[in-house]
């Protein structure tokens, strides 16, 4: 009774199974991928891996490339394909979860009112230069919308390009209105 590898079964379609034995009864309850012990020697490294739910899972593509490089040979095509299947799988899945575009920006609950004080720390993080002006300004974005107005895109656009001395004047002139009443 126990867990055992079983590495290759009929030459070129090779791969890694592994089963639990209960008496005369084996159970397969993970597959590798075909044809990666394929090739003489199989010398790989293994991590088997077993989640909470259950499910198990045999890890091992990396390290024949590894071999490979170390020894001053290119990885087989195996090899970069026991990468590569499952690195497109995952892209795959990725693409699918992900939205085509954008979500939309939430409502801002409550009205804005502009914070001096904030407004004034960005605008001594711009005027020196410094990159946590960055971090600032994305906080405060909702509340730069609306000093800014129709010309936070283009404070946005001087962030991006780092022109910290362009988006703080542009700051300074609409924080002046926000001072002032």
């Amino acid at each position: 009774n126990g867990y055992y590898l079983e590495i290759g079964e009929n030459g070129s379609a090779d791969a890694l199974r592994l089963f639990r034995q209960d008496g005369a009864v084996r159970v397969l309850l993970a597959t590798g991928l075909s044809g990666f012990v394929a090739s003489e020697p199989v010398n790989i490294r293994l991590k088997v891996k077993r989640n909470a739910t259950g499910a198990w899972a045999v890890e091992a593509p990396a390290y024949g490339i590894e071999r490979s490089l170390k020894a001053g040979l290119l990885p087989t095509q195996g090899e970069l394909d026991a990468l590569r299947h499952p690195l497109e799988r995952l892209l795959d899945a990725l693409d699918a979860a992900l939205p085509a575009a954008p979500p939309p920006l939430a409502p801002v609950a409550g009205p804005i009112t502009p914070d001096p004080r904030a407004l004034a720390l960005l605008q001594r993080q711009l005027l020196g230069g410094d990159a946590d002006g960055l971090g600032t300004a994305e906080r405060l974005a909702p509340m730069l919308r609306v000093v800014l107005g129709g010309q936070h895109a283009e404070f946005e656009r001087h962030l991006r390009q780092y022109a910290f001395a362009e988006a703080a004047a542009l700051l300074e002139s609409h924080c002046l209105a926000v001072e002032g009443g």
